[in-house]
């Protein structure tokens, strides 16, 4: 009888300790995933405030390029508020357009670094995410 009594108590004592050990993994990876999440976020801000920066720069230059005028102005009405296709294709063609003519924007090394930032934390995040169902 004291031997069982010994192996239930055994038993209660190594699931509770293995409970407390779950729920503190949880709250770690929980944690984890929240720090990751508003470093996207932040860095998807730094981005954007970097576009409005490049754009405001650009409203100042005069445009020899019809279609540079026009893919700016588009870039005016798309939401920053998510990365869409319509923004990356937007962004592509403008950078293309103010390589080609030679445009100096200082801005758009920043621009890049920033994206590049951005990217990379979505990656560590997308990476963490798929590590822990």
């Amino acid at each position: 009888m004291k031997f069982l009594k010994g192996c239930l108590i055994t038993l209660m004592i190594c699931i509770g300790i293995s409970f407390i050990g779950y729920l503190l993994f949880k709250n770690s990876v929980i944690n984890n995933l929240e720090s990751s999440n508003s470093n996207v976020k932040q860095s998807w801000t730094n981005y954007t405030e970097n576009l409005k920066e490049r754009n405001a720069e650009l409203s100042k230059q005069n445009f020899k390029n019809d279609s540079l005028k026009f893919y700016w102005n588009k870039a005016k009405s798309i939401a920053l508020s998510e990365c869409s296709k319509e923004l990356e294709f937007n962004e592509y063609k403008i950078n293309q357009f103010v390589m080609s003519d030679s445009l100096n924007s200082t801005l758009n090394e920043k621009i890049n670094l920033s994206l590049d930032n951005y990217n990379q934390n979505v990656r560590e995040y997308n990476t963490y995410r798929v590590r822990f169902p």
